[in-house]
């Protein structure tokens, strides 16, 4: 722990704070901050309780909003939908397919968005390969030619799609992760879906 760390604890000592962590194991019996510590820790206001409360609250109706609006968000039988489902099922034939399926998906652009979100759920097969390379222009390799990941299922390859096509991340997956974790990313990527429809539908008069 770096001394400026150790100043920030101490200025909060005998204080109550607001403590940002991440969860795992069914259990919760880990507990980990969920950033750099003076980020995840942060001096206690009725204000800012009130603020996360609220966020969380319009979180869970993006969320609920989004899943209502399925089949609105990503409707079947288009071009578009069936363009998506067939690069998907060629995330799970090779390394070599998967690898052109994501390019393919990127390709795609913000328009194919709506339709990943909606086939995370169902994208359990696993990678077929051991990594994953990719071009570094976008998402999180700016400035990399190439960079690699070690996905474990369709849906850990979706999520860096997703990654690079929005510049969001929910927890990523991208190099696989647990139950637990997937589930906090899908969900995520949902709660984005039911904000953006949120700001794109009138408010009722």
């Amino acid at each position: 722990m770096s001394k400026q760390q150790l100043a920030y604890l101490r200025r909060l000592n005998a204080k109550h704070v607001i403590t940002f962590v991440s969860e795992y194991g069914a259990q919760r019996s880990i507990l980990l901050l969920s950033g750099a510590l003076e980020e995840a820790l942060e001096p206690y206001s009725s204000d800012r309780a009130e603020a996360i409360a609220a966020e969380a609250k319009r979180n869970v109706e993006a969320y609920d909003r989004a899943r209502a609006a399925r089949n609105q968000l990503c409707p079947e039988g288009n071009a578009l939908h069936e363009k998506v489902v067939g690069l998907i099922d060629d995330l799970s034939v090779s390394e070599v397919a998967a690898t052109a399926a994501m390019s393919q998906l990127e390709a795609l652009g913000s328009a194919a968005v709506p339709y990943i979100v909606c086939a995370l759920d169902s994208a359990t097969k696993p990678y077929p390969g051991r990594v994953l390379r990719v071009p570094g222009a976008g998402g999180t390799s700016i400035g990399e030619a190439e960079a690699q990941y070690t996905p474990q299922q369709q849906v850990d390859v979706l999520d860096l799609v997703l990654i690079r096509l929005t510049g969001r991340s929910f927890g990523s997956i991208v190099n696989g992760g647990s139950t637990e974790e997937r589930a906090r990313v899908v969900r995520g990527w949902w709660i984005l879906l039911g904000r953006r429809l949120a700001t794109a539908t009138p408010a009722a008069e």
